[in-house]
């Protein structure tokens, strides 16, 4: 079965190459645009993994964060931030909220997948 990984990000382009890199990966993947849409669509179908963007409409990656963390569905789901935002207080900001690691764009598919590998445990490719 394939893990399941909720993208949450506002820019198109950011949006599909990350959906791109993670089915060509074998996950099976789900964009939200904002963050209203981004809670529901955890709720209503918890993902195995959240890769959260703090930038955006309706209600910004930090409340999606304590939101998320504070609803039985959801507060054992990791989150993965993925922010452009690399000012001092960011960081802590975002892990006061409730998330599990960082990471700050642009994005290397390296990185990013030794993260996600290291959150998900179950998705490293097995060696044969």
């Amino acid at each position: 079965m394939k893990l399941k990984i909720l993208i949450v990000e506002d820019e198109p382009h950011t949006a599909e190459t990350l959906q791109s890199i993670l089915e060509i990966k074998g996950f099976q993947t789900e964009v939200a645009r904002d963050g209203k849409t981004a809670v529901l669509t955890a709720k209503q179908n918890p993902p195995d993994l959240i890769l959260l963007d703090l930038l955006l409409p309706r209600l910004d990656g930090f409340q999606v964060c304590q939101m998320l963390k504070q609803n039985q569905l959801t507060s054992k789901i990791p989150i993965l931030v993925l922010t452009s935002l690399e000012k001092m207080g960011s960081v802590e900001k975002a892990f006061a909220a409730g998330a599990t690691d960082y990471l700050t764009k642009p994005i290397q598919t390296q990185r990013l997948m030794g993260k996600i590998h290291k959150l998900l445990p179950e998705s490293e490719p097995t060696q044969k």
